[in-house]
């Protein structure tokens, strides 16, 4: 009986763990590709515009906090609170993702005024982007919903 018991704990917890972790179908992090010369933070919702997250950006600090030329895998991580996967349809089938300037954060502005670069991703954009999102934008992300729009470099300007 008791091996019986022990048996089943063990098989009971292998499944369980199993189902928690990433692969290519559950997702917990978006990796924020900061290739601008600036800092910036970044704060992920459901809800456009939420005007609330801007002032949390300062208070999650250094998780949303993103340094130029720095790839933040924290700050839209979900940690153990499931993944995106299940999320998307639920409530919304968007995920906007804000990018903040940070030197208007820090002086008190959590207005849009504060918005340099908006982005409403879907699953199907994450997954075309291999969970990693940019800014600026590239030129894989030309077709995502964003704002400002999305502006290739005039000719004149390319080197």
């Amino acid at each position: 009986m008791n091996k019986t018991l022990l048996l089943l704990a063990v098989v009971s917890l292998t499944l369980l763990s199993c189902g928690d972790k990433e692969d290519e179908f559950h997702h917990r992090t978006i990796n924020i590709n900061n290739m601008s010369d600036e800092t910036v933070y970044v704060m992920g919702d459901l809800w456009y515009p939420n005007l609330m997250s801007f002032s949390c950006a300062l208070v999650y600090g250094n998780g949303c906090k993103t340094n130029p030329k720095e790839v933040n895998k924290k700050a839209l991580d979900l940690g153990n609170n499931g993944f995106y996967e299940s999320g998307f349809g639920a409530v919304s089938d968007t995920l906007w993702i804000y990018v903040l300037d940070s030197v208007k954060l820090n002086s008190g502005v959590t207005s849009l005024d504060a918005v340099r670069q908006c982005y409403g991703v879907t699953l199907n954009d994450l997954y075309r982007l291999n969970w990693t999102v940019s800014y600026p934008p590239t030129p894989e992300m030309k077709n995502i919903k964003m704002y400002p729009a999305y502006c290739e470099k005039p000719e004149s300007m390319v080197e």
